[in-house]
C-alpha cells in the first residue's frame, strides 16, 4: 500500500523493494529521532552559490539553496558538498547557523561540463569520506541532485548505512523527447537508468516526470514521490511598476516582454525575437533578455544576429546576469515574462514572475502545465510558433492599455508554491524512505545528537 505525497495526484509511498533498499535491510541500522536531522546534499557539478544564468547554474543552484534554509528553520542541519571550481573560496562557507556549503577539491580547480567532472567521482568521493571522518560527522540521510551526485550518492549511501534520496532536476530521456537539437550524451542516459534502481526514492518536481520515470524505466510509482518547486515570496512580491522601470531606464508607455534564464538553444529564446517581428509594426513594444555567463558565447552571437536580419535590433535589450536578489525589479518592471523553451524540468522563473504579479506565457512543458490556467495567470502555448506567442502577447496588453490580471490575483495563484510547504512536503519523502528500513525511526535516540 502506497502513503500520501502532498503534491501527487496518484498514489505514493514506499515499498520492500530496489537494490540499494533491499542491500541496507540485511544490515544492522541505528534508531534515529524525527526532532532533528544532520542531512548530507550533494551538488557535485554545480555550487548553490554559483551565478545565477551561467550555463550550469540555474533553477537547481536556487532549489538547493533555498530548500536547506527551509530545513534550517525547522531544526536540521544540512551539508552541501560541491566539487572546488575557484581557488580562493573558502573549504567552508556557512549559508546559515545550520547550513554549510563544502567545496572538495576533485581535479583540476576550474569549472568543468559534467562529462568531464564524471571520471573526477571517485576523487570526489574520497575527498567526501576524509571530511566526513575527519570531522567526525553521522548523516541521516542523503539527497543529491542531478545525476552526477546521485552516481555519488548511490556509492556513498551503502557505505553510510543510510537512504538515498535523488531529485533528477532534469530527466535525460525526458528532455530527449523535446529536443532535436540539444541531445542528452548517452553515458548520462545509461548513468540514469541504471541510477532510478538503486535509489531508495526519487522526488520528481512534475506527475508527468513521475509518469515517465515508471513507464520508461519500470520503475514503481510507490518508490516516486511528486513535490514541485518553490518560490521566495518575501523576496519576490510586486513592487511599484513606475519606480522599477525608472530605475531600469525604461519608458513608461513601454509594453515590456522579459526573458529570464541562460541563453540555451534549448531554451529557444529566438521565438521570442520571431515573435517580436511579428508585432513590429507596434513600435511601443521592448524584449529584455536576462541571464548570460558575462562573456558572449555562441548562442548569444546567434540571437544578436538574428535581431539583426529581422530588423528589431533596436527594439531588443541584452541585460546580461542579474543577481538573483535584484531580480523583482525586472519583473516588476515587466509587462509580461515569455518562457518559449523546448523543454524544462520545473521552469522557477515562471512562479517568481507570478509571485511578483507578472503573468507568463510559456510552452506546453515542466511544472507551468499545471500552474498556468488561461484567464487566472496567463497562458499555455500548444506549440512555440512565433505567431502563437505574438498573439498571446497581444492579448495579454488588454483593452486600452489597461492590463488583463491585477498583481495581487496573480500572486494568489500559487501562493501554496512557498518554499515553507515546498521544505514540508520535501520532509514527508524523507520521511518515507526511512520508514521503508524498520526500526531506523525511534522515540529513543541512541545517536550522540553533539555530533552534529
Amino acid at each position: 500500500m502506497c502513503g500520501a505525497s502532498l503534491y501527487d495526484v496518484s498514489p505514493v509511498g514506499t515499498e520492500a523493494g530496489g537494490v540499494a533498499h533491499r542491500r541496507r535491510m540485511e544490515r544492522k541500522v541505528i534508531r534515529l529521532p524525527r526532532e532533528s536531522l544532520h542531512i548530507a546534499m550533494f551538488s557535485v557539478h554545480s555550487s548553490p552559490l554559483g551565478r545565477i544564468g551561467n550555463r550550469d547554474t540555474g533553477g537547481m543552484s536556487v532549489y538547493i539553496r533555498q530548500l536547506a534554509l527551509e530545513m534550517e528553520k525547522r531544526g536540521h542541519r544540512v551539508d552541501i558538498f560541491t566539487r572546488r571550481q575557484e581557488a580562493d573560496v573558502p573549504d567552508m562557507v556557512r549559508l546559515d547557523s545550520r547550513v554549510r556549503l563544502i567545496h572538495l577539491t576533485a581535479g583540476p580547480v576550474r569549472p568543468l561540463s559534467p562529462l568531464d567532472v564524471f571520471p573526477l567521482l571517485p576523487d570526489f568521493l574520497k575527498a567526501l569520506e576524509r571530511f566526513k571522518n575527519d570531522q567526525d560527522l553521522f548523516y541521516h540521510l542523503i539527497h543529491s541532485h542531478y545525476w552526477l551526485s546521485g552516481r555519488l550518492g548511490a556509492w556513498a549511501a551503502p557505505r553510510w548505512n543510510v537512504p538515498h534520496l535523488f531529485t533528477f532536476h532534469t530527466v535525460g530521456a525526458l528532455k530527449n523527447l523535446y529536443c532535436q537539437k540539444d541531445r542528452t550524451e548517452p553515458l548520462r542516459l545509461r548513468m540514469e537508468h541504471q541510477l532510478v534502481k538503486e535509489v531508495d526514492r526519487i522526488i520528481a518536481a512534475t506527475q508527468m516526470e513521475k509518469e515517465h520515470l515508471t513507464r520508461h524505466h519500470g520503475i514503481s510509482p510507490c518508490r516516486i514521490g511528486v513535490v514541485p518547486c518553490g518560490v521566495d515570496l518575501e523576496r519576490f512580491r510586486p513592487l511599484e511598476k513606475r519606480m522599477c522601470r525608472a530605475h531600469l531606464g525604461l519608458r513608461a508607455g513601454e509594453f515590456v516582454i522579459v526573458y529570464v534564464g541562460r541563453l540555451a538553444r534549448l531554451k529557444r529564446i529566438d521565438r521570442i525575437i520571431r515573435a517580436l517581428a511579428h508585432l513590429r509594426s507596434d513600435d511601443g513594444i521592448r524584449l529584455m533578455i536576462v541571464g548570460g555567463d558575462g562573456r558572449l558565447t555562441a548562442d548569444e552571437i546567434a540571437l544578436r544576429r538574428l535581431t539583426q536580419r529581422l530588423r528589431v535590433q533596436d527594439r531588443v535589450t541584452f541585460v546580461g546576469r542579474v543577481e538573483q536578489e535584484k531580480l523583482p525589479v525586472f519583473y516588476n518592471a515587466a509587462d509580461v515574462l515569455v518562457l518559449p523553451s523546448e523543454y524544462e524540468s520545473f521552469g522557477l522563473v515562471g512562479l517568481e514572475a507570478l509571485a511578483c504579479g507578472l503573468p507568463v506565457v510559456a510552452t506546453r512543458v515542466g511544472g507551468l502545465t499545471t500552474i498556468l490556467q488561461e484567464e487566472v495567470n496567463g497562458h499555455l502555448l500548444n506549440d512555440g510558433n512565433p505567431l502563437s506567442i505574438a498573439r498571446a502577447i497581444a492579448k495579454l496588453r488588454g483593452t486600452k492599455g489597461l492590463p488583463v490580471f491585477s498583481p495581487q490575483s496573480l500572486r494568489d495563484s500559487i501562493r501554496e508554491y512557498s518554499w515553507s510547504n515546498i521544505a514540508a512536503a520535501v520532509l514527508q519523502e524523507y520521511e518515507m524512505a526511512m520508514d521503508a528500513i524498520p526500526g531506523l525511526w525511534g522515540t529513543q535516540s541512541a545517536v550522540e545528537m553533539s555530533a552534529l
